[in-house]
């Protein structure tokens, strides 16, 4: 497992709130917590493992990888839901 801060996953301003106070697992562990063997592949580097969220077309990729990607961002209003926008990345520049 990754520690991280749930504000920079995404679930939100207030941590409590977004937790409150229960066991939190990030979507990757959760996965794991239902039969998932591996974790899956970051689309936009080589790093397997890490903070990781759901694509829009169902693939994963690390926060931070999106975070600096200019054409990748981050779907949701106030909550990150998926990484959007993978699919305008060239192909010769995913991971």
């Amino acid at each position: 497992g990754v520690t991280v801060h749930t504000q920079c996953y995404g679930l939100g301003r207030d941590c409590g709130a977004a937790v409150g106070g229960d066991l939190w697992l990030c979507d990757v562990c959760t996965l794991k917590d239902r039969g998932l063997k591996d974790p899956p592949a970051c689309v936009l580097c080589p790093v397997v493992g890490g903070a990781m969220k759901r694509t829009s077309d169902w693939r994963w990729a690390h926060m931070v990888c999106a975070s600096w990607v200019p054409e990748v961002g981050f779907g949701g209003a106030d909550v990150v839901e998926t990484i959007e926008g993978v699919q305008y990345v060239s192909k010769a520049r995913l991971g």
